[in-house]
C-alpha cells in the first residue's frame, strides 16, 4: 500500500492526485473541499480493470454547507487521474492509498 496527498485551489475541474495505473489498480481516498468557512469531506473506492476502464464508488459524504464539489477518476495511457469539480473557488484535499495491481 502507498498513502499519498496533494493539495490545490480549483474553481471547477482540477486535477488533485494521479498514479500509475499498471502498477497500482485500486485505491481508496478520502477527498476534503473547502471554502470559505465550510467544508466537504467524502469517501471515494476506485479500481481499474486489466483494460484501464475505471469502476468508482463515492459514499460517505458530509458537508457543513451542502454539495461543494464532486469526484471523478479515470485512466488514459496507464495514468490513473482523480479530477476534483469544485461549485466555487475552494481548496481541495486528497489523502489516497493505493492497493498494488
Amino acid at each position: 500500500a502507498v498513502a499519498a496527498s496533494a493539495s490545490t485551489t480549483a474553481a471547477s475541474s482540477t486535477t488533485v492526485f494521479s498514479w500509475d495505473a499498471t502498477a497500482y489498480s485500486a485505491g481508496k481516498f478520502v477527498v476534503k473541499i473547502a471554502a470559505g468557512v465550510h467544508t466537504q469531506v467524502i469517501e471515494v473506492l476506485a479500481t481499474l480493470d486489466t483494460s484501464g476502464n475505471v469502476h468508482l464508488t463515492q459514499y460517505a459524504e458530509v458537508s457543513t454547507n451542502g454539495d461543494m464539489g464532486s469526484i471523478s477518476v479515470s485512466s488514459s495511457s496507464g495514468t490513473a487521474v482523480l479530477t476534483a469539480t469544485t461549485t466555487s473557488n475552494a481548496t481541495v484535499t486528497v489523502f489516497g492509498t493505493l492497493l498494488v495491481a
